[in-house]
């Protein structure tokens, strides 16, 4: 560039004015970049894979593209209308602004960025990875040459294979070596090589760790000790070859990362979710782990490779725990009864605890959308002894036996018999003590059929409760409530599964779990009798789930 235009570009300065970091509010500052550092910390790579790579140096002698930061350039463009003709002549030049003096695309690019294509024709060194399927034939590293001052010029040998193959298409991101009198820097540049002329055998090679960091923004990071040649001063006089110590970050890009997680899912016999960030997996071996089950993820890998078609054998250096998840429903119950199997071996508990504990396990979100339903105490325990009567077995009988039922303050479990007669005002007085009922609330995700509605109807007409609250699902509603009762609707949960009857009654409020929906009774020919085995488990207002404990406080507010 002519001097004097280098000047003009140089007295073209931004406004600096307002210093922000001294006007502005530091304190801010500070929490966001605590909030950056706190972002990155959780971001952390879900694998980190490694293997050694051969780096060779090419000598080549060609044209090479390279982005460099113009920031003088740019600062120009802000003020176009005050610019000297001459200045504005040569920003049409580089075609950044068109005849009219306004911006190109290329100029609004530029804005973007403050890098500027830059065309170089000389003789560099090159350095790229030897037979590397996922670096390929990019170049890693690229060094200048003075061809006068080199002292490996005589040893140069013409490449006898196909040189089109180191041809950059498309613009990426590599590394510049810096001379600076005897000392070297490397920065991060955008370039890609435009022609090859000639391109000579090996002049160095060595190996280096690449490692991997597998995440959504994944990165390979390739680093170790590089002999990089460094001229003399004076042209004749002999370069010095130094060891540097190099480190380079690699983009990959996403379809490459999914690849690599998606070769990893089926090593594992299932497959990776990357929208919900698990593994989804069959039931096996590997899963069947307390600590596995209880946590819903893989700490230890039964493989130490990952290999992918097109990226090759990695080692797996580290990975982080790794959420999993069933294949689907089916699937899920496997899961369940290995966790209750690994959940009572441990000690014995007492029903409302453990069923609470079985429900608070299916509410994981790797869980939830499968639905997968509750295990009753009597299937419980027939699954338990398919295996003889082993501790796990007994723990969960005696937890069954420890429920509060002798407790005035709950009531005495109840369990109807199948067939038998069905006698709604007796269970009601067993249920309340026989207390004076003032409302109802009863939850049952499930209002579809004849016999719910008849029983429900029936329940309002002997309490006298002519304003109860329904618990249900919305798109499960499909028959009418007694009069003046309202409905409550909530989300389809692991914790709503079950079914609960709340008596708010002169002695407090009765809570109980109900095994069956409200169809275990049914009307024929004016006679009632019982269909299945419900069962009727008294609760502390404390046991109920969260769902049902926020529905009882708000209305217990409303009734204030």
């Amino acid at each position: 560039m002519n001097s004097s235009l280098q000047e003009q570009l140089q007295r073209i300065k931004p406004n600096l004015s307002k210093d922000i970091t001294k006007s502005g509010h530091p304190e801010k500052m500070q929490k966001s970049s605590k909030k950056i550092r706190n972002k990155v910390k959780s971001n952390d790579p879900l694998f980190t894979l490694s293997r050694k790579v051969n780096l060779v140096c090419l000598p080549l002698l060609g044209t090479i593209e390279v982005y460099v930061k113009r920031q003088d350039i740019a600062d120009a463009l802000a003020k176009l209308g005050e610019l000297p003709t001459r200045l504005v002549e040569y920003l049409k030049k580089l075609t950044l602004i068109d005849r009219n003096n306004e911006l190109t695309a290329k100029g609004q690019e530029f804005m973007n960025t403050a890098l500027l294509p830059t065309l170089e024709r000389g003789l560099y060194h090159i350095w790229f990875a030897e037979n590397d399927p996922l670096l390929l034939n990019a170049p890693i590293l690229i060094q200048r040459i003075d061809a006068f001052a080199t002292k490996e010029l005589n040893k140069y040998r013409r490449y006898r294979g196909d040189t089109n193959q180191y041809l950059t298409e498309q613009l990426i991101t590599t590394n510049l070596v810096i001379e600076n009198n005897k000392s070297i820097s490397i920065e991060s540049v955008n370039a890609r090589i435009k022609e090859v002329e000639v391109l000579c055998d090996t002049q160095g090679n060595s190996s280096l760790p690449l490692k991997w960091q597998l995440q959504q923004h994944s990165k390979a990071i390739l680093s170790g000790k590089l002999n990089i040649e460094v001229p003399s001063k004076g042209r004749g006089s002999n370069s010095t070859i130094i060891e540097k110590e190099v480190s380079f970050n690699l983009p990959t890009s996403h379809n490459q990362y999914m690849e690599v997680m998606d070769s990893i899912g089926k090593r594992l016999n299932g497959q990776w979710d990357n929208q919900k960030k698990f593994f989804v997996l069959p039931f096996n071996e590997t899963i069947d782990d307390k600590n596995t089950l209880n946590d819903l993820s893989l700490k230890t890998l039964p493989f130490k490779t990952v290999n992918s078609t097109s990226f090759g054998s990695f080692e797996i250096e580290e990975h982080q725990p790794l959420s999993i998840s069933p294949m689907n429903s089916g699937d899920g119950e496997k899961w369940l009864e290995a966790w209750c199997k690994h959940y009572y071996q441990q000690k014995h508990k007492a029903l409302i605890h453990a069923e609470k504990s079985q429900l608070e396990w299916l509410s994981q979100p790797e869980l939830i959308a499968h639905d997968i339903t509750p295990i009753q105490i009597d299937k419980m325990l027939a699954i338990l002894g398919t295996e003889g009567k082993t501790t796990a077995y007994w723990q969960a009988a005696a937890g069954f036996d420890l429920m509060p039922h002798i407790a005035a303050d709950y009531g005495v479990a109840l369990t109807l018999d199948d067939n038998a007669e069905f006698e709604l005002v007796k269970l009601i007085n067993h249920l309340t003590n026989g207390r004076t009922i003032e409302n109802i609330i009863i939850s049952d995700r499930y209002f579809t059929t004849d016999h719910q509605q008849a029983l429900l109807t029936s329940i309002a007409k002997k309490t006298g409760v002519s304003d109860g609250v329904f618990v249900t699902l919305e798109q499960m509603y499909k028959k009418k409530l007694p009069e003046s009762w309202q409905p409550k609707f909530i989300d389809k949960s692991p914790d709503n599964h079950d079914r609960y009857w709340l008596f708010y009654t002169s002695a407090g409020l009765k809570c109980w779990k109900v095994s069956a929906s409200l169809d275990f009774a049914r009307e024929s020919h004016g006679q009632w009798s019982v269909h299945g085995t419900p069962t009727f488990t008294p609760l502390d207002k404390r046991e109920l789930p969260q769902y049902l404990h926020d529905i009882v406080e708000a209305f217990d507010r409303e009734c204030v």
